[in-house]
């Protein structure tokens, strides 16, 4: 049998080029566009902002390990993933016992480069430029306190993870912090510390320090500013920059 390629003729060559170009506009186009909006928002240049972003995309698998406690917890063998919980109610995944295996491993805590060194370094040259406003470093930590709260009761665990944060509550937090504070001066930088220090301190820091959820953080590797809400704080910084 003989499989013999016909070609659409002019009409396929133009759908592929109207293809390519969405793609192009969808992909790079647009978030380019957004970026550089964002990043005037954030008192940076559109190239400044780009880069910026590019960075943290570049660098959020890069961690360095801070500590290795005495604690001993299971090691996971088989990492959980996303829609596992529901597939095993179908029977189509394997039980969340088999994540783990026979030994026991120190657990340790690590930061990420892209999700908390990168922006946490931006936010603090970002509040530099504004502490001398008035009001600006007081409103900024009420927003940051407001949005650890918000960050804490949303936070979810799972045997063998580390806490897990919605994607979506950083960008509504650095929202509602532009809300708070409509046309001051400070207001994007505040909205931008508010999208990175809440889910930090919120999801990453408060769990461990609370003895009753310390418990259930039973992940062998706790990275703040991993995956566990990388791609938050990503979109919380670009919201920040917008919504000033």
């Amino acid at each position: 049998m003989r499989f013999i390629y016909q070609s659409g003729g002019p009409g396929s060559l133009l759908a592929m080029i109207v293809f390519l170009a969405l793609l192009l506009l969808f992909f790079v186009v647009l978030p380019a566009n957004i970026a550089a909006h964002a990043a005037e928002g954030l008192g940076l240049t559109p190239v400044q902002g780009i880069l910026l972003l590019v960075a943290m995309v570049l660098s959020r698998g890069v961690e360095f390990t801070l500590y290795r406690s005495e604690r001993l917890v299971r090691d996971v063998v088989r990492p959980d993933m996303p829609l596992s919980a529901f597939m095993r109610m179908q029977g189509m995944a394997p039980p969340e016992e088999e994540m783990f295996g026979d030994e026991l491993v120190p657990q340790t805590f690590a930061v990420g480069v892209g999700g908390l060194l990168l922006p946490l370094g931006m936010s603090l040259v970002f509040l530099g430029r504004v502490a001398a406003l008035p009001g600006a470093l007081a409103w900024t930590g009420a927003a940051v306190a407001l949005a650890a709260v918000v960050c804490f009761a949303a936070t979810t665990y799972r045997p063998g993870m580390a806490p897990k944060l919605p994607v979506f509550m950083p960008p509504v937090c650095a929202a509602l912090t532009a809300f708070m504070l409509p046309s001051q001066g400070f207001t994007a930088s505040a909205a931008f510390a508010a999208a990175v220090l809440g889910p930090v301190l919120g999801s990453g820091v408060a769990p461990l320090l609370v003895p009753r959820l310390r418990a259930r953080v039973d992940a062998p590797r706790v990275v703040l500013g991993g995956e566990g809400f990388f791609w938050g704080v990503f979109f919380g910084c670009i919201v920040a920059g917008l919504v000033a």
